[in-house]
């Protein structure tokens, strides 16, 4: 039986999905992710994304609905692969290294997915405006973290909870984006492993205390 004949067979297992079934799903999924970061949504169609991922359109449509559909679960599973990186949230009150870990861990979470920066600079190009998956709920959960902080003391009473953790991603992404032509200008050696970290911590300190004297 060939791959695609394999893929199309018929499911076992009335109202749960086969080993086969999360196989099929796995394919289409990881063909969405690299056309859709290569062509963005619009010019990305159905037919092109059944021959990518070896399979027919029915398959497609049998499994995401729709490309709108698929598109949003290809946004979801970057939010599931975002909670390998993440700390779990702290037992008690939040410190400088929760904070460092969890700005490495959100690079590291961009460096090893280097496709989401490509459909998000597409979904920006097209006027995408749909939720990323359940990354709003990741926002919500960081806010309260962030604001246990601030009400604990660790923080300035006047910080606003949504826009520290906008600030804090933004350098981190910069910072992805950015590296080697950073490295570059400034004569920082791109392959030195303490890098990253020391660039964290900096931010941390910026972040925390301003960089003030």
């Amino acid at each position: 039986m060939s791959r695609r004949a394999a893929l199309e067979a018929p499911e076992v297992g009335e109202g749960r999905p086969s080993a086969r079934g999360d196989a099929t799903r796995a394919a289409i999924l990881d063909a969405a992710e690299e056309l859709f970061a290569r062509r963005g949504f619009a010019g990305t169609s159905m037919r092109a994304l059944a021959e990518a991922a070896d399979t027919s359109q029915p398959l497609l449509h049998h499994h995401f609905g729709t490309k709108r559909g698929l598109y949003a679960a290809v946004k979801d599973r970057f939010t599931e692969r975002y909670h390998g990186f993440r700390p779990p949230d702290p037992d008690g009150a939040l410190g400088i290294g929760y904070v460092e870990r969890a700005l490495l861990g959100y690079l590291r979470f961009l460096e090893s997915n280097p496709q989401l920066a490509r459909i998000m600079a597409w979904s920006r190009l097209e006027g995408d405006e749909t939720p990323w998956g359940r990354a709003d709920a990741v926002w919500r959960r960081m806010e309260a973290v962030v604001r246990a902080a601030r009400d604990g003391g660790m923080l300035k009473p006047s910080l606003d909870p949504g826009l520290f953790m906008v600030h804090a991603a933004g350098i981190v992404q910069y910072w992805v984006d950015n590296r080697a032509d950073v490295c570059r200008a400034l004569g920082y050696d791109p392959d030195d492993e303490d890098l990253d970290a020391r660039y964290i911590a900096h931010c941390v300190d910026v972040l925390l205390t301003g960089g003030g004297a």
